[in-house]
Parts: C-alpha cells; sequence; structure tokens
C-alpha cells in the first residue's frame, strides 16, 4: 500500500471489532487489508459501510459460496465456474444468462458472500491489519452497502473469543446497563429474540442470569451480549451503580 495508512494494527493484540471500531471512525473511504500467514483479505469501507470485500483464499470465492447455499446444484456450478475460467466472464451475468438464478439472487449471493468475508476475520486471532485512507474504484465488480456496525454484530455473533474484553467468569457476573437508541437497533439488524435480549438488560442483571433466561443457548446469549457491548448498545457498570439500581 502506498497512499495514506491511517491506522495500523497486530490482531493478536487489537480484535477486529476494535480495528473496524477505530478505522470506521476516521469517516473516510478507504481499505482494510488484513494480512496472515501468506493470505490476503481486503475490506472496502465508505461512509460507514462495508461496499467490497475479497479474499486470496479459494473458499471465499462466489462459486463456493453459491455451492454452500445450494442455490444452484454441483454439477452446474462447476460448469459455470470452468465456463468463467476459461472465458474470464463474470461468474454471475454467466449464471443469469443460462437461467440458473435470477438477478436478485446473483445480488444477494454476492451480499453474503462479501459478509462472509468480513465475518471470517473475526476467527483470526493473529494477523496484521493496515487502513489506507483513499478513493477506490473498484470498476466492473458489485458493490453492496452493508452497515459497518451490521457487520461486526454479525462477526461477533460467529467468533466466541473476538471483542472479549474480559475473562468469561468475569463477563457472567459483569452487570450490563443499556445505552442504546432505537434507531442504532435497525442499523445493526437485530431480530426478534436479540431485541428482547437488549430490553432485558435493565443495569441489576447479571450477564448469566440474562442468558439463563435466555431463548439462546448460553454461548450464544454470551456472544451476543459481547456484541452488544462492543457496540456500545450496552455498558458495564460498577458494583455502587448497580446496587443503587437495584434499591430503585
Amino acid at each position: 500500500m502506498t497512499e495514506d495508512v491511517r491506522y495500523q494494527a497486530d490482531l493478536t493484540e487489537t480484535p477486529l471489532a476494535e480495528v473496524l471500531e477505530a478505522v470506521g471512525s476516521f469517516g473516510e473511504p478507504g481499505v482494510l487489508e488484513v494480512v496472515r500467514a501468506g493470505m490476503v483479505k481486503r475490506v472496502y469501507l465508505e461512509a460507514g459501510y462495508v461496499v467490497h470485500a475479497s479474499s486470496s483464499d479459494p473458499i471465499d470465492r462466489l462459486s463456493e459460496y453459491i455451492r454452500r447455499t445450494g442455490l444452484v446444484d454441483e454439477e452446474r456450478i462447476d460448469a459455470v465456474d470452468q465456463e468463467r475460467s476459461n472465458t474470464n466472464r463474470r461468474l454471475g451475468v454467466l449464471l443469469v444468462e443460462q437461467g440458473l438464478l435470477t438477478p436478485r439472487q446473483v445480488y444477494e449471493s454476492i451480499c453474503g458472500q462479501i459478509e462472509e468475508i468480513v465475518c471470517s476475520l473475526f476467527a483470526w486471532q493473529s494477523g496484521r491489519a493496515i487502513f489506507e485512507s483513499r478513493r477506490f474504484d473498484l470498476g466492473e465488480m458489485v458493490q453492496v452497502m452493508l452497515p459497518l456496525r451490521r457487520v461486526v454484530f454479525e462477526g461477533l455473533k460467529r467468533s466466541p473469543r473476538q471483542g472479549e474484553s474480559r475473562e468469561p467468569v468475569d463477563f457472567e457476573a459483569a452487570v450490563l446497563a443499556p445505552s442504546f437508541r432505537y434507531e442504532d437497533l435497525i442499523e445493526v439488524g437485530l431480530d426478534g429474540d436479540e431485541t428482547d435480549l437488549l430490553e432485558r438488560v435493565d443495569g441489576r442483571t447479571k450477564v448469566a442470569e440474562l442468558c439463563s433466561g435466555s431463548s439462546f443457548s448460553s454461548g450464544e446469549c454470551t456472544r451476543r451480549l459481547y456484541a452488544f457491548e462492543a457496540l456500545s448498545l450496552v455498558r458495564s457498570v460498577s458494583k455502587v451503580e448497580s446496587e443503587s439500581a437495584q434499591e430503585r
């Protein structure tokens, strides 16, 4: 990278959620490049949105994403992928031309692929992250508009240890208080059960108790509460604050 490097971090020291929060706060278009063991993944950011992502890992290719979703059977996706390789034409165009997917299905698949690439980075416990602030031209590549906060929430949900600032036992004993606005929840994209969990956060109830009464498993609940805290939808309260709230 040769442009204006605004931020660098080592993932062994700084969780990806903190990296994305930092680069998102710049409010500038740019590219976050994350490298580990020769593998490179890039996240293209603009105005608080993920607009594209790329990866050198073959498992992140669009054809592999479509294969995993089962939208096209393996024999057909293999044939189209081979044609793409031979002709250097875009996979999505070939899928639409051959009537295997609608344009909407291709677009939704690309959105899902991009989200998966970014979310996969939350499982990286090591690597080097560099954010370069610059304008970029994606050419004919499809651009999407995924809210960065939603992507962070999805990544934290899927990766158990990301965003964890304390040991599990300490977190289970912690008390959280709400610090969100309802308009924040639309961008994050919480579903009904997640909203119910968030609304049960009251500044008095311990994390372990919130999870015991949740529709999620203990691990799923804890990950969501970690994500709420990382996105500042909730905040940790002191023992004094918690005792004061219980007296009211």
